[in-house]
């Protein structure tokens, strides 16, 4: 990860060790950003609001759209 250096000992998260993970994958499918206001294209659907931000995931765009509604029968 960006910023650590590994000298001695071992980080888990999630029970994987931070040294066998491949960054970029991890960085595309396990880390958010939380935006303080609201950061909506106004021209698109709400689900394409949210599989565009799931577009460097790598996930298949099924996927990301039935993950998407998901969220959206969630929220309400």
């Amino acid at each position: 990860m960006p910023g650590l250096i590994y000298a001695d000992g071992e980080i888990l998260y999630a029970g994987n060790s931070l040294k066998k993970l491949d960054r970029d994958s991890y960085r595309a499918k396990r880390i958010g950003v939380i935006f303080q206001s609201f950061n909506l294209l106004t021209n698109v659907t709400a689900v394409e609001n949210i599989v565009l931000s799931m577009n460097i995931s790598g996930s298949k765009e099924k996927d990301k759209k039935a993950f998407a509604y998901a969220l959206l029968k969630r929220s309400g």
